[in-house]
């Protein structure tokens, strides 16, 4: 790692953003999100303090909208 780099471990980040193990799985297999990749090191994970600052000041800039299925309407009698 250079050493001008921040690198925050994995469990600093899960506080950082308040999420579970899981959110930060899917976070890390969504290419829609764009959530930075981490650096891995003895199967340690490592996050870009850099990387994590601009990912956020572009979900800030472009927030991803989800919209929720709505049920389907059952038949009239």
């Amino acid at each position: 790692m250079p050493e001008n780099r921040i690198y925050l471990p994995r469990r600093k980040l899960l506080e950082r953003y308040c999420v579970t193990e899981m959110t930060l799985w899917r976070w890390e297999r969504d290419p829609l999100l764009g959530f930075p990749q981490p650096v891995v090191i003895n199967s340690k994970k490592f996050f870009d303090v850099d990387e994590l600052e601009a990912w956020e000041r572009k979900r800030r800039a472009h927030p991803v909208r989800i919209v929720a299925e709505q049920p389907a309407e059952q038949p009239a009698e």
